[in-house]
Parts: structure tokens; C-alpha cells; sequence
């Protein structure tokens, strides 16, 4: 687990630490991947975005490519993730550089799946965000 420092703290979780990952090899079915939050990883739900990136080389890592010129990766907002549980990247996921994950082509790919967990902060006013 590595964690980012400044506005934006993030977890940072590969296939082999937080997730076990899977993807849907049907031809006929869109692609989604099965992200599932190990116990090990974290002892309380997890809430924030969670990142799957698809890339066609094993090196480097598929997280330290993400970018402009970087592979494939897909992207859905979690609430309150049970260690143990689930959570499904699918159509609905925001991607990038393709905007729906039924672009991506088949074959085979090296995924990780990243987490920035989001932390709730309530502000002097009294509203609540999460950051």
C-alpha cells in the first residue's frame, strides 16, 4: 500500500494487495472488472474512486503509466466498501482515452486496481465534504 501525501491522499492498491480482478471474457458481454477489497487491506468500508487500469505490457506497472499517452483505465465512485465486498467497473464507469469500457478490444491485458480513498471532513459551517 503506498499513500500520497498533500491535498489529495490517496491509497494506492494493485491487483496483488487490494483486489481480485476479473474480466469479463464473453464476446458477446461488454468488459467489466471485479474489484474486491481485501480484508488484509483495510479493516473499516472504504469510500472514494476506484481506478482499473488496462494495459497491454506487464512493465512498467499499469498504475505508473496512467496518463495522456497511458493505457486504458476506467473509473467508478465508491461508498462505504466492506472489506470482503465487491464492486463492479462496467458501463457506467467514466474511462479514458476511450469513454466506454465496451471500446476496449479484446485481448489480453496486465490491470491493477488503484483506490483514493476519500476522508469526510466536516468544515466549520457545518457542511460535510469528502476530499
Amino acid at each position: 500500500m503506498t499513500a500520497w501525501g498533500g491535498a489529495l491522499r490517496g491509497v494506492l492498491a494493485t491487483a496483488g494487495a487490494l483486489a481480485a480482478l476479473a474480466l469479463a471474457g464473453l464476446a458477446e458481454a461488454a468488459p467489466r472488472f471485479e474489484v474486491t477489497l481485501d480484508p488484509s487491506i483495510s479493516k473499516t468500508p472504504m469510500t472514494g474512486r476506484l481506478i482499473v487500469v488496462a494495459a497491454t505490457r506487464e512493465t512498467p506497472e499499469p498504475r505508473l503509466t496512467v496518463g495522456l499517452a497511458g493505457p486504458a483505465a476506467f473509473a467508478i465512485d465508491v461508498e462505504e466498501l466492506k472489506p470482503g465486498s465487491s464492486a463492479t467497473v462496467d458501463a457506467k464507469a467514466v474511462g479514458y482515452p476511450m469513454e466506454d469500457i465496451s471500446k476496449l478490444p479484446a485481448g489480453e491485458y496486465h490491470v491493477q486496481a488503484l483506490m483514493v480513498r476519500y476522508d469526510k471532513v466536516t468544515r466549520s459551517d457545518g457542511k460535510t465534504l469528502w476530499v
